[in-house]
């Protein structure tokens, strides 16, 4: 929620080198990770199948199965593609309106293209985000939006899938609200707790999310795959290894970036 105001060539330029450029990396690293995994698991695969589904899966989702937490990249850099041609063509109001309509209708429709569904929503926070990025910051709408978050917390806990748009549990309208206001008193909370103090993991993962982000899937993945042929069913065992092996690999990951300033694979 801290949108600014940028030229539309700025936006995309930027955006397409923090977003696409992770998202083509990645995504091909994690069919590299997946294709092994199916090898390790002795699954059949046809590789022409394959990449005739996955071609399909992209145009229907916004993601590869490789990586599949990547289909918010595509979807944020359509968003800001969007609300930078049209934020100067249409009232603020009508923005969020419109946004917040589309989005209601694709719930109620629930289309098979995934991007339909995830993008107007999408707008609509990224939208809301622009209008609040110091508003969100006074006493009184801080205090009014933990009111509501400890409300809806107590009596109508909702959650939903924003990539389908489909109510896991509780009620989609409610969670709409639910979902901005625990995001203003998450950043309220963020910037009155860690503004004067520095914390050197929690800093680095901050500093450096977008590693973390594309990189979790396909290593839990594999890591996940390769535990369960040694017969290691325990899921807290399974989930333990799983993390460490996941921040060993983002230590060294880390390391090779820097040294060979390979940080535009990750758009910094």
């Amino acid at each position: 929620m801290f949108h600014g105001n940028k030229s539309f060539k700025e936006t995309i330029k930027k955006s397409f080198r923090r977003l696409i450029v992770p998202f083509v990396v990645f995504s091909l690293l994690g069919e590299i990770v997946y294709v092994l995994r199916m090898v390790l698991e002795h699954h059949p695969f046809i590789f022409s199948a394959f990449v005739k589904s996955e071609i399909i899966e992209l145009v229907r989702s916004g993601y590869l199965i490789g990586n599949l937490p990547l289909w918010f990249l595509l979807s944020l850099f359509v968003i800001k593609f969007f609300f930078s041609i049209i934020n100067n063509q249409i009232g603020r109001v009508v923005l969020l309106f419109v946004s917040l309509i589309l989005s209601i209708l694709m719930h109620i429709i629930n289309p098979p293209i995934l991007w339909l569904m995830n993008i107007p929503m999408g707008m609509f926070f990224y939208a809301t985000g622009f209008f609040l990025s110091e508003k969100q910051y006074k006493k009184q709408v801080f205090f009014l939006s933990l009111i509501c978050l400890l409300l809806i917390a107590s009596f109508i806990d909702s959650e939903v899938s924003i990539v389908r748009l489909m109510t896991i549990f509780g009620n989609f309208y409610i969670w709409i609200l639910y979902a901005l206001v625990a995001v203003i008193v998450a950043n309220n909370l963020s910037k009155w707790l860690f503004s004067h103090m520095e914390i050197g993991l929690l800093s680095s993962i901050g500093k450096n999310s977008m590693l973390l982000y594309v990189t979790h899937w396909p290593i839990f993945k594999l890591v996940h795959t390769i535990i369960s042929l040694v017969v290691v069913s325990n899921t807290y065992i399974q989930l333990s290894v799983m993390t460490i092996v996941l921040f060993i690999i983002y230590n060294i990951e880390m390391r090779l970036i820097n040294r060979y300033k390979l940080g535009y694979l990750i758009g910094i």
